[in-house]
């Protein structure tokens, strides 16, 4: 069993969806309907929900984030920005998706960690270390 969250403001909604299965139409709706907007609006929210959901299992991404997800004024739903991160062991799976990473853009710090398969995070400051 897979959880489906969506944070809303301060608020959390978790839906336990089947992977075999995938988000049904009703728990599509129930989120819909927790996340503040008209209910005229429910029925395309669903649909932007379970376009999430596909988006998410189809890429083997590990989180898919839309902020915002807003109302336009001629009343439609439209994700204006996203964040997501894919599975680095689907690379395999997933070549074209990972064809399109631009090493430019990213500190070249973390980008020859990656190659030895470490995370490097760079920090200002002093910084100190304890251990045994």
């Amino acid at each position: 069993m897979w959880f489906f969250y969506f944070f809303f403001f301060f608020c959390i909604i978790k839906v336990s969806v089947n992977i075999e299965k995938g988000i049904t139409d009703e728990q599509a709706m129930k989120m819909a309907g927790s996340l503040g907007f008209p209910a005229k609006l429910h029925s395309k929210l669903a649909e932007q929900i379970k376009n999430m959901y596909h988006l998410f299992i189809s890429t083997d991404a590990t989180q898919v984030e839309i902020n915002p997800l807003v109302e336009t004024s001629n009343g439609e739903v439209m994700c204006v920005d996203a964040k997501i991160n894919f599975d680095d062991n689907a690379a395999y799976r997933q070549k074209e998706i990972f064809e399109l990473r631009d090493f430019s853009q990213e500190d070249q710090r973390e980008v020859s960690a990656s190659k030895f398969d470490l995370n490097f995070i760079g920090l200002d400051g002093s910084i100190g270390c304890l251990g045994s």
